[in-house]
């Protein structure tokens, strides 16, 4: 099965690499701060709509390229995975 880009993957590279703080994350995301802990430090999956908006922000706020060079080196079928 071919690796997944996370929400919470996705959240700590804002974190990492676009310089947000979980502050100015839960404002971006429109939910409280203890909603973004909850989701980085206790492991609870957003809901739908939280996610949706988490994969809008990712694609906005992120050079794109090296996160796709990372999965294209993980996957070695990539078409054949699309099969399965």
């Amino acid at each position: 099965m071919p690796p997944v880009l996370t929400d919470r993957y996705k959240l700590e590279a804002l974190i990492r690499k676009a310089g947000f703080t979980r502050s100015r994350l839960a404002r971006q995301m429109e939910v409280s701060y203890r909603t973004v802990y909850r989701w980085l430090d206790r492991g609870v999956r957003p809901h739908p709509c939280s996610s949706h908006r988490i994969d809008e922000l990712f694609r906005q706020q992120m050079y794109l390229v090296p996160t796709v060079e990372l999965l294209r080196r993980q996957i070695r079928d990539p078409i054949g995975s699309l099969r399965k």
